[in-house]
């Protein structure tokens, strides 16, 4: 269930059925987990913040400031990391994740 602001359909658009785990909200934008570890996205897209929502399962988390959204895949990634950003931040995510190797 939402309610209060809707001017981008964040009350109006909530995706229906009872598998849900966990939500997370934005600017004008919600997020939420279902069982099968997809994400579904809805409300304002200024940012790509619903249009760019990652497919596929092994979701287990979500969190969200502002225009960015952060999921955490449970499944095997490579590297840098197995965290995934939406929105705003992840030019800044994907950079700061970067590491150095040592060679041996």
């Amino acid at each position: 269930a939402a309610w209060g602001f809707d001017a981008y359909g964040q009350v109006s658009d909530v995706p229906t059925g009872n598998d849900f785990v966990a939500i997370a909200a934005g600017t004008n934008t919600a997020y939420a987990l279902r069982a099968d570890g997809s994400i579904v996205a809805w409300g304002d897209d200024a940012q790509g913040q619903v249009s760019s929502v990652p497919t596929g399962g092994g979701f287990t988390a979500l969190a969200s400031s502002g225009g960015t959204v952060f999921a955490l895949r449970s499944t095997a990634v490579p590297e840098p990391s197995g965290l995934i950003a939406g929105g705003l931040a992840a030019t800044i995510l994907g950079a700061a994740g970067l590491r150095r190797r040592r060679r041996a």
